[in-house]
């Protein structure tokens, strides 16, 4: 079943109620409807932003227009618990890998975090833009209706300060406790909001890690052996929302 965030698109909205039929005349949905989803008469998909997803059957398609009727319109459903990413300002590749990881998984803010062994400068409003574009890919391959906040990069100390009281607030290192304790003995009660930490490329500093620690974050291993930054997002994000 495919979705399509309709804030991609110009001039749509979903004003619908529901078993309406509706003629959309857009271009750009006609387009990727027919030509990139290659849907047919009668098959279902979903139009969502990021309030509402709306599942619809196409019953006309055209260069320029399609009508369809409307099925079900659904409220979007925010997923539990609420998760802040922190991640070090990794390589270009792996930083967009990341994005898509975290609006699959039902991330709501993503913060590029400056530490000590960044090698890189932030790329501003244009990697702002692509890290955007890819989430919107991931959220319409895995039906995460919900929109990821991304912030600017911000320093260590600063993203402590403004992220570090939520109800679980953790780094990610090896050599420390086991994240699968945490996993199954810690977790008894429901969390409304965790604040993750991961470092770039090379890890976290020892000083980075000392400040951590006195600052009200607990550090974990995910494995027993060592991932990359990609795969520890993958792993630690999931392992914490399944």
């Amino acid at each position: 079943l495919f979705a399509l965030n309709i804030n991609e698109l110009t001039n749509i909205s979903l004003n619908f109620v529901t078993g309406g039929v509706y003629n959309i005349k857009n271009r750009e949905l006609a387009n990727r409807v027919s030509k990139v989803l290659r849907l047919k008469i009668d098959e279902k998909f979903i139009l969502f932003n990021g309030e509402i997803n709306v599942s619809v059957i196409l019953k006309q398609n055209s260069s320029s227009s399609l009508s369809i009727y409307v099925e079900k319109i659904e409220n979007n459903i925010s997923i539990s618990p609420k998760i802040v990413l922190g991640i070090g300002l990794v390589k270009k590749p792996a930083l967009e890998q990341i994005a898509y990881y975290a609006a699959q998984l039902g991330v709501k803010t993503i913060v590029p975090i400056l530490t000590e062994k960044v090698g890189r400068s932030w790329g501003a409003e244009k990697e702002f833009k692509r890290l955007t574009s890819v989430m919107v890919g991931a959220r319409e391959q895995s039906k995460s209706f919900n929109e990821p906040e991304i912030i600017e990069p911000c320093t260590l100390s600063e993203f402590v300060k403004k992220h570090g009281s939520s109800d679980l607030n953790m780094y990610f290192e090896t050599g420390k406790n086991s994240f699968k304790h945490l996993l199954n003995n810690s977790l008894k009660n429901s969390i409304k909001s965790a604040t993750l930490l991961f470092g770039p490329e090379g890890g976290l500093a020892l000083g980075e890690i000392d400040f951590l620690d006195s600052n009200n974050f607990d550090g974990y291993k995910l494995t027993p052996t060592i991932l990359r930054s990609t795969e520890a997002v993958l792993v630690g994000v999931g392992s914490l929302i399944s």
